[in-house]
């Protein structure tokens, strides 16, 4: 495995973004579990499949993280097709204020990702 600080600052940068909405990823989907419980949530059914998809989608952050950091050129790619789709369904859902923190903190990533893919469109498909 790469060391990570060996890795330009642009990529650490994007690394703890993806790391950092993991992390918001699985509050947001605790959150709605104890919505659940305290009674001011939906229907169960729903809430429990919309936490799955917020753990998922969790999962899915981290894991890309970790491929950007090893600067991997499929990452990457990966990367700007997850963070647009998740930047679309944010949008064509109900809007709401933790809606508007995802989609700027989305936006911001794949700005960044765009402004700084020299540092992935050079490597190999693999790792360094």
């Amino acid at each position: 495995m790469q060391d990570i600080s060996r890795a330009p600052t642009s990529v650490r940068v994007v690394w703890a973004w993806f790391i950092l909405i993991a992390a918001i990823w699985i509050l947001f989907g605790a959150l709605n579990l104890i919505r659940m419980v305290n009674g001011t949530a939906g229907h169960v059914n729903t809430v429990w499949i919309v936490s799955i998809l917020m753990f998922a989608n969790a999962c899915v952050m981290f894991w890309i993280g970790r491929g950007i950091r090893k600067q991997n050129k499929q990452f990457y790619y990966l990367a700007i097709v997850v963070l647009t789709i998740t930047i679309v369904l944010t949008v064509i859902d109900e809007f709401g204020i933790f809606d508007f923190i995802t989609l700027i903190i989305h936006l911001g990533l794949l700005g960044l990702l765009i402004t700084t893919r020299t540092r992935y469109s050079s490597m190999q498909a693999g790792n360094r």
